[in-house]
């Protein structure tokens, strides 16, 4: 989507049909973040904040924009935008958005490089002898 975005009419403020849950307004993660979030998230990329374009090929973001747009679909339906952006939108934006520590730490505007997995070493059978196989 290109342009200056949604405007206020654009966004649904509160719930739809009485008695039960209406349709998502989105259909799917993707278009969520395309022609609601990128569109109405604008911020000035550098110093303490990046993004990646390649989103979607970070596991954390992934999770983290779903848990959002799960959040932002039901303040819709109930009318309770304000709680979406300071409970969901702004504290996951913040570790997304991240330069120091938030997963795209390692991408630039225009490349995408993958961070690994956090380190583990196997387990120790000892603190979960319920588990083990006999």
């Amino acid at each position: 989507m290109s342009g200056p975005g949604p405007v206020a009419a654009d966004v649904p403020t509160s719930g739809g049909a009485a008695g039960g849950r209406t349709a998502p307004v989105f259909s799917d993660l993707e278009s969520w973040v395309h022609d609601m979030l990128a569109q109405v998230v604008r911020r000035r990329l550098g110093g303490h904040l990046t993004w990646c374009s390649e989103w979607y090929r970070h596991p954390e973001a992934i999770m983290r924009l779903m848990a959002m747009r799960e959040e932002w679909e039901r303040a819709v339906e109930e009318g309770t935008m304000s709680n979406w952006w300071l409970d969901h939108c702004d504290p996951h934006m913040a570790v997304l958005m991240s330069r120091d520590d938030g997963p795209f730490m390692a991408c630039t505007e225009k490349e995408h490089r993958a961070l690994g997995p956090l380190p583990l070493a196997r387990r120790y059978p000892q603190l979960w002898p319920d588990t083990e196989s006999t």
